[in-house]
C-alpha cells in the first residue's frame, strides 16, 4: 500500500488531493417489479425541478473556492538545482593553508564549476580593512549563486557540498551505520593535527606536528589492521578519506623538507596499512590537480620561497 506522497511521486498527481467516488460493486434491485404510477412520475418530475432551482441559487450565493496552487517545498528548489545548468560556486581563503584544499578537493571530485579567489592573509594581517568581507576570518567561505547561500569554515561547506550536490552518493553512504562513521571520521580530522599551524607563539611546529600526526596515524593503523578496510569505512572512499590527505599535503609543503622526509621513513615503517592507504588517495585525479594548481598559483606568488 502506498503513502500518498509515493502515490503522487509515481502516478504525477498533485499533492492537493482529489476524492474519487467508485462505482458500487453490485446494484441494488427493486423488489417490485411493478412499473411506477402516473402520480408517481408526477411527483418525481416536481420534486427533480425543485432541486435543480435551489442548486442554481446556491450557485449563484456561494461561488466556488478558489484554486490551490501547488505548495512550494524545499525538495521542489534542490529538484530545480539539478535539472538546470549549474553556476560557478564561488570560494576563497587562502590556499597555502589546509582548509580551503579540502574544499577544492571535493569540488574537483563532484565535477562541480568553481570560482577560486585566493586571498592574502600576510596583506590581511597588516590591513584588517583589505579583507574582502568579514566572513574571510572563518575562511574559508564559499557563496553558491544557485542556493544563495553564503557559508564559511571548511566543515560546513564539505557538508553542504555533499548534502546539495553528491546526489549519486559517491563519496558518501546512506546506510547506517556507515553514514556515522563517515561523520566520526571527518570529525576527527576537523578538530586535528592542523588546529594550531601558522600559530607563531607555539613552542615547536615540528614537535606539535609531530605528535599529532604520529597519534593520527596510530589511531588510523589500528582501525584499518582490525577491519581490514581498504579505506576509513569499508572499501570505497568518502569524502572523509580526502580531508586527511588533502590536509596533510597542504601542511607538508609549510614544514622543513628534511623533516618531511624523514617523518615519511618513519611512517612507511611504523604505519604501513596507513601509508598504503595514503598512497592510494594521492593517486586521486582531484588530488593531484588541485595541489598542482596550489603550487602553481603559490609559484606565481612568489610565496614557495
Amino acid at each position: 500500500m502506498h503513502s500518498f506522497s509515493e502515490a503522487s511521486s509515481t502516478k504525477g498527481l498533485s499533492p492537493v488531493s482529489t476524492i474519487y467516488s467508485k462505482p458500487s460493486s453490485s446494484t441494488s434491485t427493486n423488489p417490485s417489479t411493478r412499473p411506477p404510477s402516473k402520480r408517481r412520475k408526477q411527483s418525481f418530475h416536481a420534486s427533480s425541478l425543485a432541486f435543480s432551482f435551489v442548486c442554481k441559487l446556491l450557485a449563484v450565493s456561494n461561488p466556488p473556492p478558489p484554486m490551490l496552487e501547488k505548495p512550494k517545498s524545499s525538495g521542489a528548489s534542490v529538484v530545480s538545482v539539478e535539472r538546470q545548468a549549474l553556476s560557478p560556486i564561488c570560494v576563497y581563503g587562502d590556499i597555502t593553508g589546509p582548509q580551503l584544499c579540502k574544499v577544492v578537493v571535493i569540488l574537483k571530485e563532484l565535477h562541480l564549476p568553481y570560482i577560486l579567489k585566493v586571498v592574502d592573509v600576510g596583506a590581511i594581517k597588516e590591513d584588517p580593512n583589505s579583507a574582502p568581507c568579514e566572513l574571510i576570518r572563518g575562511g574559508p567561505a564559499m557563496e553558491d549563486p544557485n542556493t544563495g547561500i553564503v557559508l564559511w569554515e571548511s566543515g560546513a561547506i564539505v557538508d553542504y557540498l555533499e548534502e546539495m550536490y553528491d546526489k549519486v552518493n559517491k563519496l558518501r553512504y546512506t546506510s547506517f551505520p556507515e553514514v556515522w562513521h563517515t561523520k566520526q571520521w571527518a570529525w576527527h580530522q576537523f578538530g586535528g593535527h592542523e588546529s594550531l599551524m601558522g600559530q607563531e607563539s607555539f613552542i615547536s611546529t615540528h614537535e606539535f606536528y609531530g605528535d599529532m600526526v604520529r597519534g593520527t596515524l596510530a589511531t588510523i593503523e589500528n582501525h584499518l589492521g582490525a577491519t581490514g578496510n581498504l579505506y576509513l569505512i569499508g572499501d570505497r572512499i568518502t569524502y572523509a578519506d580526502l580531508l586527511y590527505v588533502a590536509s596533510r599535503e597542504a601542511i607538508s609543503t609549510t614544514l622543513m623538507r628534511s623533516f618531511v622526509e624523514n617523518f615519511e621513513v618513519e611512517w612507511r615503517r611504523e604505519w604501513p596499512r596507513t601509508y598504503d592507504w595514503y598512497q592510494r588517495l594521492l593517486m586521486r585525479d582531484s588530488v593531484k590537480k588541485t595541489f598542482q594548481e596550489r603550487f602553481e598559483i603559490m609559484e606565481e606568488r612568489g610565496w614557495n620561497d
